[in-house]
C-alpha cells in the first residue's frame, strides 16, 4: 500500500523526478495485490479493503482515485481465479463492504445555523473544497467494487445463482438504483442482468425491476449521449427486461422516447450491437406504436444503403421480424413489397444483396398465403436481375431465388410461369430472351419436384439446346455466353434425367458436345469438358472388345464405338496443346485421357509407319535441341513442330490420315511435352498435365502395351533430364516451381520404366536415344555451316532474325524486372 498510496508512490508520481530507467518508476504492488486476493482466504479479504476504505473517507485527488480503480480492479479479478470464492462467505463479504459504508457515509449532526447570520461569518474553506483537484469522500466506489464482486460470482457459480441468496441484496439493490452515484447504478444494471432469470417463489423482485426500468429510461432521457457507460447499461436492462420479465409492464411513451433517442445508434459500429438488440426485444414484446412502424421503416432503409455489411445484416433481421409478426394493412404490405422490390435495382451490390436475402426469409418463414403472394410479385424481376445485374453475386444469388420460388410455387403458380418460359424459348428472333428462358427452365429443372414428371417440356428443351449448339450457332457465339448457358441447362437436366441422356437417342446430341470441347473460348471448353467427363463416367462400368476395338456400353443402352472413343480422345489431346492453358482445363482434359487411353487400340498402324513415327519423334527432340543450343526456335527450321495432316481441323472434326491409337497418344503427349512454350505459369500447364497422364498410363498398362512406344516416351524425359539442355529463363515464380517439378517427374517416370522393362532393355532403349541425338547434332552443325558458305545472304538474314529475337526477349525480361522493382519500391 505504501508503494503505490504512500511516500514511495508519491515521489515516484511526481512530475520533477525523472529517470531514463522504466524499472525505477514501475510498481508490481497491484499485481502482488492479485496474486493476494487469488490465494488468500475469503474471511482476510477484509484487511485488503480496509487500507482502501480508509483513504475513500478522505478527501483525495483524481490520480489516487484512479489508482484506487485499478486496484480494486485487479482484487476483483483475482478473486474470481480463488477456488475459495465459491461460497458464500464471498456473498456476507460483499454485504459487509456494503453496510461498513453504509456506516461510514451517516454525517454527524451539526447544528443547523441561520442563513442571515451565516453570511457575516467569515468562511474558511473555499466554495467547492480547496484545492482544484481535490473532490468529496468516494466511499460509494467500495459500493460498486461489492457490486461487481457479487455480479463475477453470481455469473460465474450456478450454485450461488439462487433467490436464498439474492434476496437480502434487494433492499440495498433497491437503495443503489434509485440514490446512488453514476458508477454505482452502471454496476447495479449490469448485476440487475445477471439475476433476471433467476425464480423467486413472491414478487419480491417485480417491483425492483419497475424501479430500475423507470430509472433506467430516465438515465437514458436526461443524458446528453446515449453512448455514455451508464446508458448503455441502462439500454442493456431494458432490453433483458422486455425479453425476459413479461409482468414488468414498460410503458409505450417510454419505448417511443428511446427508439427516437437510439435512432443514430442504429449506424455506429461501436453501439449497433446492444441497440439493435433492445430493436429486437421491442419486437418481440410487440408494441406496436407510430414511433415503432416509423424506425421500423427506417431500419428497412439501412439495411439496403447502409456501406458496413454487419450493419445490414443486423438491420435485415430486425426488419424481416418487423414484416413477419407486425400486423400490417393491405396498403402498407404492398408499399413494403414494393419497396423490396423497387431496391432490386439498387446501385450498390451489398444494397441488393440485402433485399434478396429479404426475399429468401420471406419465402423460407412466412405463412402460405404469403409465400404464394411473394412467389408471383417477384418472379419476374428475379428473373431480370438474373439477365442484366452486373454482379456474379446478385446474379447467383438471383438464380438460387427463383430456385426456391420453383420449390413453393403451388401447381397453378408453376403453370402460369411454365406457360411464359414456353413463349420466351419458342423466340427464335431474340436469342437474349431464349437464353433467359434456357436458364430459367435450368432453375426449374433443378429445384422444383413436379419437374421429374414433365417429359413435355424436357423434350421442348432438349430440341431448343440441341438447335443452339449446332456447329453455325456454336461458331457465332464468340464470347461464349450462350454455349456456357447451354452447356448449364444440358448439365442440369442431364443430373435430373440420366435415363433419358444416356439414351441412344441423345447421341447427336452428346456429338455437339464433342465440338464444343475445341470452342475458342476456354469457358466453354472448361464447361464441355466436365460435361463430357460426366458423360464418360455413365460407361465406366462394361465394355466389350470387337473386331474394329473397345466399344463401352453405359447403363442405359448408349454404346460408345471405338471411333468416338479416339475422336474424343483426340479432342483431349488438342486442349492440352493449346499454348496457353488454364490450370484447371488442363486438370480436366488430362482425366478423360487418363480414361481413355487404356482403351484405345494398342496400334492400328503397321510396323513400318509406327517405326517412322518413333524415328521422327527422335528426330524432332533433337532439332528442338538443337534450336535452343544455338539459339534458333523458329518454326521454320523446327522439325519436331506438329505434322499438319495430323492433328483435328479447325472445324473439330478428327482427320482421317490415321487413327488415334495408344502409340499416338505417347506420340502426342511426347510433342506436347518437347515443344518450347511461353515461360509463364500458364504456358507450362499442358506440360504437367501431359506428364500426369503418360505417367498414370504407364503405371497401369502391361509391359507389352508400352513396349511398343518406349522410344517416343523416352524421347521427351531424356529431354527434361538433360543437364546440358538449360531451364528456360523466366521471372514467374510459379513457372519455376512447376518446370522443376516437371523434371522431378521425368526421372521418377524413367526409374519406373527401368523397373518395368529391366535394366538391360531400358539402357538399350536410352542408349539409341543419345546416339541419335549426338549424331543429328552434328548434321546440323554440319547443315548451318555448309548453308553458311554456299547461301551466305540468307545465312545472315537468318542471322539477324536471330539476334532481333534474342534482343526482343532481353526486352521482355527487362521489363519485367522493372515491373517487380516498382511493385518492391511501392510495398
Amino acid at each position: 500500500m505504501d508503494d503505490v498510496f504512500g511516500v514511495t508512490g508519491q515521489e515516484k508520481d511526481a512530475e520533477e523526478y525523472t529517470t531514463q530507467m522504466k524499472e525505477i518508476k514501475g510498481s508490481k504492488s497491484q499485481d502482488s495485490m492479485e496474486l493476494i486476493a487469488k490465494t488468500a482466504s475469503v474471511a482476510h479479504l477484509v484487511d485488503l479493503i480496509r487500507p482502501i476504505q480508509a483513504l475513500l473517507l478522505q478527501k483525495v485527488d483524481l490520480r489516487i482515485v484512479r489508482k484506487i480503480d485499478s486496484l480494486l480492479s485487479r482484487i476483483t479479478s483475482g478473486l474470481l481465479h480463488n477456488p475459495a470464492a465459491e461460497s458464500r462467505d464471498t456473498l456476507v463479504f460483499c454485504y459487509e463492504v456494503v453496510q461498513e459504508v453504509y456506516k461510514a457515509e451517516k454525517a454527524v449532526q451539526t447544528p443547523k445555523m441561520d442563513p442571515r447570520v451565516k453570511r457575516y461569518l467569515i468562511q474558511k474553506q473555499a466554495k467547492k473544497s480547496g484545492e482544484r483537484s481535490i473532490t468529496n469522500k468516494h466511499t460509494y466506489k467500495l459500493v460498486r467494487f461489492a457490486f461487481d464482486i457479487l455480479r463475477a460470482v453470481w455469473k460465474k457459480h450456478d450454485s450461488l445463482r439462487n433467490a436464498a441468496n439474492i434476496t437480502g441484496f434487494i433492499p440495498i439493490l433497491g437503495d443503489a438504483v434509485m440514490d446512488g452515484e453514476a458508477e454505482v447504478k452502471t454496476s447495479t444494471f449490469k448485476l440487475l442482468n445477471v439475476i433476471v432469470k433467476v425464480p423467486f417463489v413472491n414478487s419480491d423482485t417485480s417491483g425492483l425491476y419497475k424501479v430500475a426500468v423507470k430509472e433506467a429510461t430516465k438515465a437514458i432521457g436526461t443524458s446528453s449521449s446515449t453512448t455514455s457507460e451508464l446508458s448503455q447499461a441502462a439500454l442493456k436492462l431494458i432490453s433483458i427486461v422486455l425479453r425476459e420479465r413479461k409482468d414488468v409492464v414498460v410503458k409505450d411513451a417510454a419505448v417511443d422516447m428511446l427508439v427516437q433517442k437510439l435512432k443514430d445508434d442504429l449506424t455506429d459500429p461501436q453501439y449497433r450491437s446492444v441497440t439493435f438488440s433492445f430493436l429486437r426485444c421491442v419486437l418481440d414484446r410487440k408494441i406496436e406504436t407510430a414511433s415503432v412502424y416509423d424506425i421500423l421503416d427506417y431500419v428497412g432503409t439501412i439495411m439496403i444503403t447502409n456501406d458496413d455489411k454487419e450493419t445490414r445484416d443486423l438491420a435485415r433481421g430486425a426488419f424481416f421480424q418487423f414484416l413477419r409478426d407486425y400486423p400490417q394493412k393491405k396498403a402498407r404490405w404492398a408499399k413494403q413489397v414494393n419497396f423490396i422490390i423497387a431496391n432490386l435495382k439498387y446501385d450498390r451490390e451489398g444494397g441488393r444483396l440485402s433485399v434478396m436475402e429479404v426475399i429468401h426469409l420471406l419465402l423460407l418463414k412466412s405463412a402460405d398465403d404469403f409465400v404464394q403472394e411473394i412467389v408471383s410479385t417477384c418472379f419476374l424481376p428475379l428473373v431480370f436481375v438474373v439477365a442484366n445485374d452486373d454482379s456474379e453475386k446478385c446474379r447467383q444469388a438471383g438464380g438460387e431465388l427463383i430456385k426456391q420460388i420453383f420449390k413453393k410455387a403451388d401447381k397453378e403458380q408453376t403453370q402460369k410461369f411454365l406457360t411464359l418460359l414456353r413463349s420466351w424459348l419458342a423466340n427464335e428472333d431474340n436469342l437474349a430472351v431464349s437464353m433467359l428462358a434456357l436458364q430459367t427452365f435450368g432453375f426449374y429443372f433443378d429445384a422444383s419436384e413436379r419437374a421429374t414428371k414433365n417429359e413435355k417440356d424436357l423434350r421442348l428443351l432438349l430440341d431448343r439446346i440441341e438447335g443452339l449448339l449446332s456447329t453455325e450457332n456454336a461458331n457465332k457465339d464468340t464470347d461464349g455466353e450462350t454455349t456456357n448457358t447451354t452447356i448449364d441447362a444440358l448439365r442440369i437436366v442431364t443430373n435430373k434425367f440420366p435415363s433419358t441422356l444416356f439414351h441412344p437417342d441423345c447421341h447427336g446430341l452428346w456429338r455437339l458436345i464433342r465440338q464444343c470441347m475445341v470452342h475458342r473460348n476456354n469457358s466453354v471448353r472448361l464447361n464441355s469438358v466436365r460435361l463430357m467427363a460426366t458423360y464418360l463416367l455413365h460407361f465406366a462400368a462394361g465394355s466389350r472388345e470387337t473386331e474394329s476395338g473397345t466399344i463401352l456400353v453405359g447403363e442405359h443402352g448408349a454404346e460408345l464405338q471405338s471411333s468416338d472413343i479416339e475422336d474424343i480422345a483426340g479432342l483431349a489431346i488438342r486442349i492440352l496443346s493449346t499454348p496457353i492453358i488454364p490450370e484447371e482445363l488442363a486438370t480436366e482434359a488430362g482425366q478423360i485421357l487418363i480414361f481413355l487411353g487404356p482403351r484405345l487400340p494398342q496400334n492400328v498402324e503397321d510396323p513400318a509407319a509406327s517405326g517412322s513415327d518413333d524415328e521422327n519423334e527422335e528426330d524432332g527432340d533433337e532439332g528442338e535441341q538443337g534450336g535452343e543450343e544455338d539459339g534458333d526456335n523458329d518454326d521454320d527450321d523446327d522439325p519436331s513442330a506438329e505434322p499438319e495432316g495430323e492433328d483435328e481441323g479447325e472445324d473439330g472434326k478428327t482427320s482421317t490420315r490415321r487413327r488415334k491409337d495408344l502409340h499416338f497418344l505417347f506420340w502426342k503427349l511426347s510433342y506436347i511435352l518437347r515443344k518450347q512454350g511461353a515461360a509463364k505459369s500458364e504456358g507450362v500447364n499442358g506440360k504437367v498435365t501431359a506428364m500426369e497422364v503418360m505417367e498414370t498410363l504407364c503405371r497401369r498398362l502391361g509391359v507389352d502395351r508400352v513396349r511398343g512406344s518406349i522410344k517416343t516416351i523416352l524421347v521427351p524425359l531424356h529431354h527434361l533430364t538433360d543437364k546440358f539442355i538449360p531451364t528456360p529463363s523466366s521471372t514467374d515464380e510459379q513457372f519455376k516451381t512447376k518446370y522443376e517439378g516437371l523434371k522431378v517427374r521425368a526421372q521418377i517416370l524413367m526409374d519406373s520404366l527401368q523397373k518395368k522393362l529391366g535394366t538391360a532393355e531400358y539402357s538399350r532403349y536410352l542408349l539409341e536415344i543419345r546416339e541419335g541425338v549426338r549424331k543429328k547434332r552434328e548434321q546440323r552443325s554440319a547443315k548451318r555451316k555448309i548453308g553458311a558458305v554456299a547461301y551466305p545472304e540468307r545465312f545472315g538474314r537468318e542471322k539477324r532474325k536471330k539476334f532481333e529475337k534474342k534482343k526482343e526477349r532481353r526486352k521482355v525480361r527487362g521489363r519485367e524486372h522493372k515491373s517487380q522493382r516498382q511493385a518492391f519500391k511501392g510495398w
